[in-house]
């Protein structure tokens, strides 16, 4: 009799060896964050012991000061992780480092557990670095197995700016459930689509019996099966359901596989873990075609129909997915409308951190003709009323805007009409002629007096965008950071044959209209304090570019200088705040350097600010994720 017998024994030993941060064993692809200050504070620069080099900064930084910044390191397989150590940034005064921190871990990049110690409920707070260089070592009292390992600055000083290692040795996978019976019978059913990297295999224990080679077969359905191949030299990875394997007649077959990650984990559209409120889209044809109905295998029911449908057939429509969370999209799977011969035969895919990525009026038209101006035009039929994406050349469209003149002084503008977050632009040329911009500027603005460049993070110049390379191709530019502006100029840098552009913007509302301190719509009577140092220091003069007038001091000052005092605005009523602006008194030599909010809704309770997931009242250092022109 023949047997054969697949399993993986469980390794165990005690191991400390650095993984690869500082050695440059682990690369700098497998390295990434949630934002970063620049390519010269990216998260290469995130080693252990690596020191500043010419531009390239001594640590990774991150963009945003929040607690939903991480550093993460895949380390290319399953590894068993029994420390970690950190720096802050080398060679840069007055410090930046961070002092507090925790760990995620992570199969599949996805889905990720905070690290906890044994008998212990809460997340683990690591003590981070108290200088620039010292390096802090932690050794986990409890060894985690996992491919893929985030920091969470959670404490910083002056800036998140961290250098890593992490320690450990090659991993063991646990068994899919062959040995211990979750996964009966001779065929392998994994239960869901699986990634089947390896096998092993024994003979019968105690008994001079085995199978010298064997065929492997795999299949999604458990009926039709297809052979394991070999690519050239590379195995193939197998991506199935069912595992069969095939040896010679009678075969007894005992085996396992390796624990691996699910690729095709589905988040939740057909299994309804995804709930109705997380589906939206541009517009549905009524509430029998609506968003959630655009479930995966959905049929129809009654009156409900089985898809969404949107209420006009045009490029404009969108169907959007909010995931809830980041997730690592690998496979995306479509139907039609069931019961019907209607189905969308291409699209495209856009994905966003933050939902902000809708076009924002100049092709659907939103914007109007009034809110788009340009330096000059080369005719009516050129003006900048014809710069909208895909506008199409005709008797009275020239197919674009283009410029009276060719030089570096012209622009195209458009008023969005309130302040809007911008994350994305989009370009093509002239449509039917051989002329488009190649490269361009963006200045944002306020009003349409004052005008700033966009500036590259790194170097503060102006950002230049690589532009068109044809009449009608679109050019999508990401804007890092986007921006909160009301007006926005293209000015164009370099171009083919002449100044011609067609344009769109993307983005969404800003939230961040100033509430009335500066132009005056919050009245005197709803701005009150602790105390005045006379009449001519008064809350009502605490008005952001408030000047001095006379005896009227430009600004609030309070009768006494401690920590009992304070300065209320009402608004009247209840107030989404986002931001907040602060100047010293005009004209005088005086500031306040520190301060608290607190808020309320009755004017009598108050409640200080504080930062998500943290215990301690506070206002941070400013860095916002959003250039504000």
């Amino acid at each position: 009799m023949t047997s054969l017998s697949i399993n993986l024994r469980s390794l165990i030993s005690v191991c400390s060896t650095p993984l690869g941060m500082e050695s440059g064993a682990i690369k700098d692809s497998q390295i990434t964050a949630s934002t970063q200050w620049g390519d010269n504070h990216a998260t290469s620069r995130a080693r252990l012991n690596l020191k500043f080099t010419g531009v390239k900064r001594g640590a990774w930084s991150s963009r945003v000061l929040d607690l939903k910044q991480w550093l993460q390191v895949d380390l290319g397989s399953y590894t068993t992780v029994t420390g970690v150590a950190t720096q802050g940034r080398n060679g840069y005064r007055p410090g930046q480092w961070v002092t507090k921190y925790r760990l995620q871990y992570s199969n599949d990049g996805v889905n990720f557990h905070f690290y906890k110690e044994k008998d212990d409920n809460s997340f683990k707070l690591f003590d981070g670095n108290q200088d620039t260089d010292s390096s802090v070592y932690h050794k986990l009292a409890r060894q985690i197995t996992a491919r893929y390992i985030r920091f969470i600055p959670v404490e910083w000083r002056n800036h998140i700016s961290m250098r890593v290692e992490i320690y450990g040795c090659e991993g063991c996978l646990a068994p899919l459930g062959l040995e211990d019976g979750t996964i009966t019978d001779i065929q392998v059913d994994l239960g869901r689509y699986t990634r089947v990297t390896r096998v092993a295999n024994q003979g019968l224990n105690a008994s001079n019996e085995w199978v010298t080679k064997y065929k492997l077969q795999y299949s999604d359905d458990g009926k039709n099966f297809h052979y394991y191949k070999q690519q050239g030299d590379n195995k193939w990875t197998v991506r199935a359901v069912y595992v069969s394997f095939t040896g010679p007649p009678k075969i007894q077959l005992i085996y396992d596989t390796y624990t691996i990650y699910s690729m095709y984990d589905c988040p939740g559209m057909e299994s309804q873990a995804i709930e109705d409120a997380q589906i939206s889209a541009s517009s549905q044809l009524d509430g029998n075609h609506s968003v959630i109905q655009g479930r995966l295998h959905l049929k129809r029911n009654d009156q409900k129909q089985g898809g969404w449908s949107a209420l006009t057939n045009d490029l404009n429509q969108w169907l959007q997915v909010d995931l809830n969370t980041f997730a690592r999209i690998t496979v995306i799977a479509t139907q039609g409308r069931h019961g019907f011969k209607e189905w969308v035969t291409k699209y495209s895919f856009q994905y966003s951190n933050d939902g902000c990525v809708s076009p924002y009026g100049m092709k659907n038209r939103k914007i109007s003709d009034s809110q788009i101006k340009s330096s000059s035009q080369l005719d009516e039929n050129l003006s900048a009323k014809h710069s909208r994406l895909h506008s199409k050349a005709n008797r009275e469209n020239g197919g674009s805007w283009s410029a009276l003149k060719n030089d570096v002084k012209q622009w195209l503008q458009v008023d969005l009409g309130s302040y809007i977050r911008v994350t994305d632009i989009a370009t093509q040329g002239r449509n039917g002629h051989d002329e488009w911009v190649t490269k361009f500027r963006l200045q944002c603005g306020e009003d349409e007096d004052i005008f700033h460049f966009f500036e590259d993070p790194e170097d503060f110049a102006a950002m230049v965008f690589k532009g068109n390379a044809d009449s009608d191709t679109v050019v999508y530019n990401a804007l890092a950071p986007p921006i909160i502006t009301r007006y926005i100029r293209f000015k164009p840098a370099e171009w083919h044959n002449r100044i011609s552009i067609r344009i769109e913007i993307y983005g969404c509302p800003g939230c961040i209209n100033p509430l009335g301190m500066a132009y005056g719509s919050i009245s005197d009577i709803h701005i009150t304090a602790s105390s005045q140092l006379d009449g001519n220091h008064s809350a009502s003069q605490a008005r952001l570019h408030f000047q001095a007038d006379g005896y009227k001091v430009g600004g609030w000052s309070a009768l006494s200088n401690d920590r009992n005092q304070w300065l209320q605005v009402d608004f009247g009523k209840y107030t989404t705040v986002t931001r907040l602006a602060t100047r010293g008194v005009d004209g005088y030599n005086q500031w306040v350097t520190k301060y608290m909010l607190q808020y309320s809704d009755d004017g009598i309770n108050f409640h200080l600010y504080k930062e998500a997931k943290s215990s301690s009242a506070k206002v941070p250092d400013v860095l916002g994720f959003y250039f504000l022109c």
